[in-house]
C-alpha cells in the first residue's frame, strides 16, 4: 500500500513566534551569514542585482571594509562570491545602488569618492571569493553619505557630499562606465537620502518629469531634476521634532512614506513612520503617523506594491500593509527581529537596511553586529488536512490567504506533475480567507511531488510552495 507523507520546503519556519531563537511573524528564515563570512566587521546597507543572463540573484552588502557580493542561487546555502575593498579607509557608512548591471558605491571615508564595478564579470568567476578592483573610480567629490539612482532617467545623485552644501550632486550615467557631472542642488541644504523617479502621479503639471523626493535633515524637499543643469525646488515641507532620514513613494506616487531617525531618542516615543499626501506636489500634507509597538529607531524602508519593508535597527525587519495608506494608516503584518535582546532606541545594533526586490521573493536584511539574514515572507499557508493518506484517496489541502495584500486575488496552481488532478480549487477570491481543495491521481506520482500556488493581486504577485512524498508503506 502507498502512503502520502506531506513535507515542507522551508528551511526554518516561524513557529509560535520564533525561528532559530529570533522573534518572527510570517517570515521563514532561509539562512544567515556573519560579518566574518562577508570579510567585514560591521554591516550597513544592502542592495541587490539579478544577472540578466543566468538569473542568479546577488546581495550587495556594505561592510565597514568594503562591498561583499553574495551569491543567492541557493538561498539555503549562500556564499561570498566576491569582495571589493573600500577605496581608502574603513567606514561605518557605505551605500550602493545598481544601474545597467553596474554597482555604484559611496562611503563617508575621506577621499573615497565613487566606486563603479561592472557586475557582468561575476558570471565568469572560477574561484571564490574573488577580490575585485573597481572598474572605475570617480573623485569628483571626496566622500558621500548616500547615493540614489533614477534608472529611467539614467541619473545618479550623490548626497551628503562635501559639495553643494551636502545637497544633490547629479551625474549622467547613460554610459554606466563613465559618469558625467551635470549639475547640483543646494537650496534645501544637506540631503541625507532620497527617492528619484519619473513622476507618474496625479499632479498633471509634473507628470513625466524627473523628480527627487529628498530627506533633508529637518525637512522634506520635492525637487525637479528634469534639466539636471537647472535643478529647482517644487516645495519644501517642515514638521515638528524632525531629523528626516529616508523616504519612499507608493507605487501610484500619491503618498510618501518617511522615516525620522532621532524622534524615538529625543521625544521618548515608539517607532514613528510619517505618511504624506503628495498628490499636490506644491502642497504636501502630513496625513498620518504610524507608531509601532517598540521604541527602536527606524532607518531604511522600501515599497513593493502594497507592502512596505522597514529596517528598524533593534526591531529588525518589519513588513507593513499599505492598504489604508490613503487614510494615513499602516498595518504591520510580519517581522523578523535580528536583535532579540531589546528594542532600545540606539544606533549600535540591529538592521540598517533591507532589499525586498528580488523576483524570487526572498528578502535580505542586515544586522550591524551579525551580518545578513535571508528570509521569505509568507502571504499564504498551504497545509494538508491529514499528515498521511492512501495513494488511492484524495489529498486534501487547506489554503489560507493572509492579510496584507490588496484584493481581489487571482490564484493558480503551477508545476503540478502530469497525472495529478485538482478539484475544488478557487481561482478567484474577493478577500483574505481559506478554502480546501483536493489532489487525486497520486498513484501516478510516486516519489517527491512539488507545486506552487501563485497569487496575483492588484499590486503584487506572490507564491507559496508545497512538496510531499508518495512512499510505499507496510
Amino acid at each position: 500500500m502507498f502512503f502520502l507523507v506531506a513535507t515542507s520546503d522551508a528551511q526554518s519556519p516561524c513557529i509560535d513566534g520564533m525561528v532559530n531563537g529570533f522573534p518572527c511573524e510570517r517570515m521563514e528564515l532561509m539562512s544567515q551569514m556573519s560579518n566574518e563570512d562577508l570579510l567585514g566587521t560591521g554591516s550597513n546597507d544592502v542592495w541587490g542585482w539579478a544577472d540578466p543572463v543566468t538569473g542568479v540573484e546577488y546581495a550587495l552588502v556594505g561592510e565597514r571594509e568594503g562591498l561583499a557580493i553574495v551569491d543567492l542561487s541557493d538561498p539555503l546555502s549562500p556564499f561570498l562570491a566576491a569582495f571589493m575593498a573600500t577605496q581608502t579607509s574603513s567606514s561605518t557608512w557605505r551605500d550602493m545602488k545598481v544601474y545597467a548591471d553596474h554597482v555604484y558605491v559611496v562611503s563617508e571615508a575621506n577621499g573615497h569618492g565613487l566606486q563603479i564595478l561592472d557586475l557582468n564579470q561575476l558570471r565568469d568567476l572560477t574561484e571564490y571569493p574573488a577580490l575585485l578592483d573597481p572598474t572605475k573610480h570617480v573623485d569628483v567629490f571626496s566622500d558621500a553619505h548616500n547615493l540614489v539612482i533614477n534608472e529611467d532617467a539614467a541619473m545618479l545623485f550623490a548626497v551628503g557630499t562635501n559639495l553643494a552644501s551636502g545637497g544633490l550632486v547629479a551625474f549622467d550615467i547613460s554610459d554606466p562606465d563613465d559618469p558625467i557631472l551635470v549639475g547640483d542642488y543646494a537650496e534645501a541644504g544637506y540631503t541625507h537620502d532620497a527617492h528619484a523617479v519619473i513622476y507618474n502621479g496625479p499632479d498633471e503639471a509634473h507628470q513625466g518629469h524627473s523628480l527627487v523626493f529628498a530627506a533633508n535633515a529637518n525637512k522634506l524637499a520635492i525637487v525637479d531634476a528634469t534639466d539636471p543643469t537647472d535643478i529647482f525646488s517644487i516645495s519644501i515641507a517642515n514638521y515638528d521634532y524632525s531629523y528626516t532620514h529616508q523616504c519612499w513613494l507608493t507605487e501610484d506616487h500619491r503618498y510618501l512614506i518617511l522615516g525620522d531617525e532621532t524622534d524615538e531618542q529625543n521625544q521618548g516615543i515608539n517607532t514613528r513612520t510619517l505618511i504624506w499626501d503628495v498628490q499636490d506636489l506644491e502642497e504636501p500634507v502630513l496625513i498620518g503617523e504610524h507608531f509601532s509597538d517598540g521604541t527602536a529607531i527606524d532607518h531604511n524602508q522600501y515599497v513593493v506594491g502594497n507592502l512596505l519593508y522597514q529596517a528598524n535597527y533593534a526591531a529588525g525587519l518589519r513588513m507593513l500593509s499599505l492598504t489604508d495608506v490613503s487614510d494615513g494608516e499602516l498595518t504591520e503584518i510580519g517581522f523578523f527581529d535580528v536583535y532579540p535582546e531589546d528594542d532600545a532606541p540606539v544606533f549600535t545594533n540591529g538592521s540598517w537596511s533591507t532589499y525586498p526586490y528580488f523576483e524570487s521573493g526572498y528578502v535580505v536584511v542586515t544586522s550591524r553586529l551579525d551580518g545578513i539574514s535571508i528570509v521569505r515572507p509568507q502571504f499564504m499557508n498551504l497545509n494538508p488536512v491529514a499528515p498521511q493518506v492512501c495513494f488511492d484517496q484524495p489529498m486534501a489541502i487547506q489554503l489560507t490567504v493572509l492579510d496584507g495584500l490588496l484584493p481581489p486575488f487571482e490564484l493558480e496552481i503551477s508545476g503540478l506533475p502530469e497525472g495529478l488532478m485538482v478539484n475544488g480549487f478557487e481561482e478567484n477570491m474577493d478577500a483574505p480567507g481559506s478554502f480546501a481543495f483536493t489532489i487525486t491521481g497520486l498513484e501516478n506520482a510516486v516519489g517527491n511531488v512539488s507545486f506552487s500556488v501563485v497569487l496575483t493581486s492588484e499590486l503584487n504577485q506572490v507564491s507559496e510552495s508545497m512538496q510531499f512524498d508518495v512512499d510505499l508503506g507496510e
